[in-house]
């Protein structure tokens, strides 16, 4: 096709756009596991999808020796829960966001678990069509080796645990905080803020734990470290498009009981499943009663 004049114009949506990145120097080494991933600064992405490679990369004596590629704002976020994990002390090789990397050999692990790509799902209101899997032993090898790796120093059995964001001015805010609050002291339950805890210090909290309760979000993927039987309530929104699969099928495959406490949404606009919420105070005492 020969080139020629271009007439007309077309906006084009900045959220569909392809952009290419081809100006970083190629970062060459010989041989590497792949800890690469989307959302690899991301709790909930980085403890199912990303870490378990590397407990399953371990089982194997042939890849001894082989450092890991992992991407450099997960290194920021996670370096504690790297250095526990890493027990074979691999090499860790850092890659910025969109810098090539050429490999002899690389050791790429299908995912255990999946949360499909979707760059607009923030700002779109639509139902999801697809339900979220977890490899059952996969994700109970994670739960054995947290308590391997993480020595319990005082172990408090049957622990009520409501881990809470704090005012994190986050997605998903609950605006009656401090009613939630005052119901669980009711119940006996601590309330810890996970930010505020190092990750061995959270492995701990939940294995000692009868109950948890959380709002949706990464606080609650720390039910990871909870033993067979723990029951969890998470609280979230009553939501029209929601996907409620996430966090109920990562209990069923950790052997968790699970409940959810919905509450009603006050905020409007973008994918409502990251709505702020206000919590049932009445229905979160049922759910209590009832599942306690």
């Amino acid at each position: 096709m020969s080139c020629g004049n271009i007439w007309g114009s077309k906006i084009i949506d900045e959220g569909s756009a392809i952009r290419f990145y081809t100006s970083k120097p190629a970062l060459e080494r010989n041989e590497a596991i792949s800890l690469l991933g989307q959302c690899a600064n991301n709790y909930a992405h980085w403890m199912t999808e990303l870490l378990p490679k590397l407990l399953m990369v371990d089982a194997s004596s042939r890849y001894d020796g082989w450092p890991l590629l992992i991407d450099a704002s997960a290194v920021r976020s996670f370096e504690e829960c790297i250095r526990l994990f890493n027990t074979k002390r691999r090499k860790i090789i850092v890659v910025d966001s969109w810098a090539p990397v050429i490999l002899t050999k690389v050791v790429h692990v299908s995912a255990p678990a999946y949360e499909p790509y979707r760059p607009d799902r923030i700002k779109k209101q639509e139902a999801c069509n697809y339900i979220n899997i977890f490899s059952p032993e996969v994700m109970k090898m994670l739960r054995d080796e947290a308590h391997r790796v993480v020595k319990a120093e005082s172990v408090v059995p049957y622990r009520r645990v409501y881990l809470d964001r704090g005012k994190a001015g986050n997605l998903r805010s609950i605006t009656n905080r401090e009613q939630v609050n005052g119901v669980l002291r009711d119940y006996k339950f601590e309330t810890i803020e996970p930010a505020k805890l190092s990750i061995s210090e959270q492995i701990n909290v939940c294995r000692e734990a009868e109950c948890i309760i959380a709002p949706i979000g990464a606080a609650l993927i720390n039910m990871i470290f909870a033993t067979e039987g723990c029951k969890v309530f998470a609280l979230v929104g009553k939501y029209d498009y929601g996907n409620y699969y996430y966090y109920s099928n990562l209990a069923g495959v950790l052997g968790c009981e699970f409940y959810y406490v919905l509450g009603e949404p006050v905020t409007a606009g973008g994918q409502d499943m990251h709505f702020d919420y206000t919590v049932d105070i009445e229905g979160l005492r049922a759910s209590l009663e009832a599942g306690l």
